[in-house]
Formats: structure tokens, sequence, C-alpha cells
């Protein structure tokens, strides 16, 4: 506003209201109806001007700042973007805007620029930017605005020259507002409340305050606005409201960028915001912070670091804190660990004559069955269910086949366990085997025992991990996303290791081991 007498100003505001542009914009008589614009209390008894103010409230003050579209600056009196009438125009009824938005003295609002959008390549004649100072600092008041720009139906949305306010863009709290990066999809953030646009994919949810009612707060959305709150509040030791989210934007199918506030207390100094700006950052460099401990923190992103600021190289990752097993003294185990082998499984149920070939991706990883896979380690199987392929053509390659049995089976190759009586107990081995009869090879029997031992170390290390972690979606689902989820969700390991030492202890108590045993052989 123009720093003049107060019987001045009420005269060149008359004038300046007539020389609005009939074409874009007509004042309503009941728009400035209900204030009483530079002879109210606060005016009188406070401050009337920009200097004024700042000379009655010093620092006790904060800068926002609006995006106002289809304010034509290149037209008319604008052209020049000067001082000109249609510029002082533009200038007093955006504060009358948004003293009626706010049911306040305009007394409390002075613009301090209005610049068009735009770079030395690239000039939007079009679309501005409106910055305003309001004194003195009234969170409420911001906390107000920033919620009315997301509500078409607002009395902001009602002004003149505020009706054409960019609700994507929103409000800017220009000392309090920043950026961090979370590297999480937009659709496991807010599900079904993302909103798709023709600027991208968004979630407003936080500029409307919506997660007080007790209708949203159980949504996906809420419930990980909480954990990020909470996160913020426990690193920077934060009273409950200083941090506020305001945005959540796609950055990428990947993550999102989440735009929020620091609110600081009235006795703050000045530069309060910037410096727990600044404290963020500094705990991005240590993977041992506080920010990295949170429900949902340990997600961000230090390459965006805070708005783009200082920005950091992944110089850790957590994901390469899960133990990893120690190579193996087994070539065939080493094998299979480079991919050189198959790390597949053939079980043979004597008692039912039934094989079962399984695959694994990676050790103690999840079997997925496969048509076959043969090792030839179990003798007990011999070559039942063997079939030979012939080429058939002129000359058939064929080898000899049984006079009993179909063509296909190779004459005298296959031999029947079941024409042979079993010695000895049926127990369970490591990894889904059985043995059937007497293990008159010691050294398998130890193999086998010291296989069983480690499987269940294997299992007792993944538990201890996932007990000092919490880090990461165990349960391979991407819609875990916070340690109080993932919490909920882990895999309970408990009954699967009591089985493996059952087993364990039936491999260590059997064959022979206890009790003298004498196989007598009549040749």
């Amino acid at each position: 506003m123009l720093d003049l007498l107060p019987s001045i100003r009420f005269v060149l505001v008359f004038l300046l209201l007539l020389s609005l542009p009939t074409s874009s914009t007509v004042v309503a008589a009941d728009t400035i109806s209900n204030i009483d614009i530079y002879h109210d209390q606060f005016c009188s008894e406070q401050c009337s001007s920009l200097s004024s103010c700042n000379e009655l409230y010093n620092n006790n003050f904060v800068d926002l700042r609006l995006r106002v579209n289809y304010f034509p600056i290149d037209d008319g009196f604008g052209k020049d973007f000067g001082t000109t009438i249609s510029r002082q125009t533009f200038e007093t009824q955006f504060i009358l805007d948004i003293a009626a938005a706010l049911d306040a003295s305009p007394c409390h609002f002075y613009i301090t620029s209005v610049l068009p959008e735009g770079n030395d390549n690239y000039w939007d004649s079009e679309n501005v930017f409106v910055t305003f100072r309001l004194f003195p600092v009234r969170a409420e008041f911001v906390s107000s605005l920033t919620k009315q720009l997301q509500e078409p139906e607002s009395v902001l949305h009602d002004g003149l020259v505020t009706r054409t306010a960019d609700s994507l863009y929103g409000l800017v709290a220009l000392p309090w507002d920043f950026t961090l990066k979370l590297t999480y999809s937009i659709s496991i953030v807010g599900d079904v409340d993302v909103i798709h646009s023709s600027r991208g994919r968004y979630l407003n949810q936080g500029s409307l305050n919506s997660c007080v009612d007790a209708e949203y707060k159980g949504s996906r959305y809420c419930i990980l606005e909480r954990c990020l709150i909470e996160d913020i509040e426990r690193a920077l030791s934060l009273e409950p409201g200083q941090f506020t989210i305001l945005f959540v934007k796609e950055a990428d199918r990947q993550s999102v960028v989440v735009t929020f506030r620091l609110i600081p207390m009235p006795d703050s100094d000045d530069n309060w915001a910037e410096g727990k700006g600044e404290e963020l950052v500094h705990q991005m460099s240590d993977p041992k912070s506080l920010l990295y401990a949170g429900n949902v923190t340990y997600k961000i992103d230090p390459t965006w670091s805070i708005s783009q600021q200082e920005r950091q190289p992944r110089t850790f990752t957590q994901y390469v804190s899960r133990p990893i097993p120690a190579t193996s003294a087994d070539a065939y185990e080493r094998c299979k660990a480079t991919r050189r082998c198959p790390r597949a499984w053939s079980s043979y149920n004597q008692s039912s004559s039934e094989s079962s070939h399984t695959l694994q991706a990676f050790r103690n990883g999840q079997h997925s069955t496969v048509p076959l896979f043969l090792d030839f380690e179990d003798w007990r199987q011999g070559t039942r269910g063997w079939k030979q392929s012939c080429r058939r053509g002129r000359d058939d390659i064929c080898l000899p086949t049984t006079l009993h049995e179909t063509a296909t089976n190779i004459a005298g190759a296959h031999w029947n366990p079941f024409d042979f009586e079993s010695l000895g107990p049926s127990i369970p081995a490591a990894r889904d085997e059985w043995n059937n009869g007497l293990v008159l090879n010691k050294k398998t029997m130890e193999l086998t025992v010291d296989g069983q031992a480690k499987l269940i170390e294997e299992y007792k290390a993944l538990v201890h991990w996932m007990d000092e972690e919490f880090q990461h979606g165990l349960t391979d689902d991407a819609s875990i996303r916070s340690r109080e989820e993932i919490r909920m969700n882990i895999t309970d390991y408990s009954e699967v290791i009591s089985s493996e030492e059952l087993i364990l202890d039936m491999l260590t108590q059997s064959q022979c081991s206890a009790v003298e045993c004498n196989l007598l052989f009549n040749t």
C-alpha cells in the first residue's frame, strides 16, 4: 500500500477502484461494505503503512507468497509494470481480498513485490507471484489462508483478484516452508485419495488439515502423515503443532516431494526455522541420527536434501545390513551361490513312492514347483519314472526296451525300491527330506546334521537382524510403509525354528548314535 495520510489514501483507493478494467474485474458493492478500510481500530491504534508497521513491529512479521493466474500485466496501463494506476489498483484489491478472507484489518498486510513468472529465457505475462507481509506474525492467519486456497468455495476464492490464486502452488510462508523427498510411490502414500491433475498427481490433505477429522484419521494418507510428523518432532525436539505438512507431490514413480512448514513459537528468534532446516540437513549425513531412526523418515532421500539446498550423495544404504552367510566350504553350494548350478531340490518319499521337484531363487528362499530336477544323489529313488526318448525317422535310434512295460522303459536299467525291504526308522532329514532305512555312510550323516544346524543358525540370524533393524518390507509388500506396519506384519519364525530344532534332535539321537548297532549280512 502507499504510505499516505488516511484521508488522502481513502480518496486514492476510491479512484483506483474506479479504474479497475471492466473487461476482467468488476467491483461488487458488498466487497468492502463490511470492512472499514483505513479507519478501523488496528489502523488507528497500531499502524497504517508499511513504514509505520516496520517501525512498530520490527522483525515481528512473516512474508507470504501467492501465485495469481491470468492477470494481464502486459496490457493496458500495466504494460511497463511500474507504479501505474493499474498496478496500484491490483495491489489494493489484492489486500482487500486477503483482509476479507480473514475478516481482518487491511492494515495487517502490505505487498512487497509483484513479479511475473519466468526467467531470462521465458516470460509469462499472465501469471504473477505476489509477495506480501503480515504484521504481526499470526500463525492462525497463515493456516487459514493455506486452507482456503484449497477450498474452491472459500471467501478467498470469491475475491476479485484472489479468485484466480493457484491452489496447487498454495500459500508459501517464505521463511517457514521447506521440502524433502521420501522414496515412496504416491499411490502407496495416498491410495485412493491421490488427486490426478494435468500438472501431476498430488495430495493436499495437509493444507486442508483433513486429518483432524475423525472421518479421515484412519485413512492411508493420515496414518503416514501422523508417522512423519512424529518423526520430525522427535528429530528436531519440536512442540506439537510446530511441524505441519502442506502437500505431497509425485516426483517420479518411486518417490514423492513433501512440502512442510516449521512454525516458530512466539519467543523464537528470527532464524529459528532456518536453523531447524540446517539441523535436518546435518542429520541426513549421519546414518545413526534420530532422523533415520524414525518410523518413516528412514526413507528420506539425501540427494534432495532440504529444499534442494546442500544436496548430498548417498554415502550409505540401509539395505546392506542384512546378514550375509559366510562362503560355504562345499563346492556344490558355492556353485549354486554363483548361479553356475541350479538351486533346485529333488525330494523322494519312499513311503508313497512320490517325487517332487522345487527351485529356489536364493538360499532359504521360497520354493517354487518345477517339472523335474535330478541331482543323482538319492540312491533310494533308483531310476523309477525314467523314460527314454527315441529319435523317430528313417532309422529308429532307440535302446532296447522291456517286454512287460511300455516301449519307453529302458530294458534292464530300472529297479524298484519297493522290491527291497527297508531297514531302520523313517525320520526327517534336513531341508524337507526324509531318511528311510539305516544310514550306512557316517560321513553323509555328519554332513546332514551339520547342514541342519547351520539352517537353524541362519533362521536365528535373520530373526536377530529383523529385531535390530525393522527397516524394510520383509513381507515383500510395498504397501507396508513404516517401521510400525513392518512390526505388525513381520514374519514370525519362532515356530519354524522350533520345528527345525526338533528335526535336529531326531537326527542326532537316531541311527545308532545312542545305542550299539550290529548288522549281519548273510552271504
